[in-house]
């Protein structure tokens, strides 16, 4: 706060003997809660190289404050002759128009051939059945909901009528 001296042009001088100082306050960590609620929204039946399939919907929100997300990791579920290989990669995205919901906007390449809706390198796949995912772009999650989408590639080669699936086991 800046301290007057009047009469205002008499040329006065504030002059410290001491330096002032405030109070000290220390600066306490907040413990941040990130909730992560699941919206399936999978297509019932993928085709053989497909790609961008869209398996789950992850909404991100804290209680208070803010947090960085910068890794999450997927497990593969896989039935009825699947294996890790039928997904060739697994895809985080972010909702690139805050629609909530997974389309051609979030995944389309920007102008200089780059895609902005993705989060992760593209080039992570699964072994023995989990795929931890290093986010190029970390996502700040605050007390407004966030949503990302995860997607996977379908193999050329993938078992017809096989099942894939994912859970996520850990953000």
């Amino acid at each position: 706060e800046k301290i007057g001296m009047t009469p205002a042009n008499a040329g006065h001088e504030a002059v410290f003997v001491t330096t002032p100082t405030s109070a000290a306050s220390p600066i306490m960590p907040t413990v941040n809660t990130v909730s992560a609620t699941f919206g399936q929204f999978g297509k019932l039946d993928p085709e053989q190289n497909e790609k961008n399939v869209p398996m789950v919907r992850i909404r991100l929100k804290t209680d208070r404050n803010s947090a960085i997300v910068e890794k999450i990791t997927i497990d593969h579920a896989v039935a009825a002759g699947g294996l890790d290989t039928d997904a060739t990669l697994v895809k985080i995205w972010g909702d690139v128009n805050g629609n909530a919901t997974f389309d051609v906007e979030d995944s389309s390449a920007g102008v200089n051939g780059d895609y902005p809706g993705l989060l992760s390198y593209g080039n992570e796949s699964f072994s023995t059945g989990t795929v931890i995912i290093i986010l190029k772009k970390p996502i700040v999650v605050s007390t407004a909901a966030t949503n990302i989408f995860v997607t996977l590639d379908v193999s050329e080669f993938a078992l017809e009528n096989s099942r894939q699936g994912i859970s996520v086991a850990g953000v």
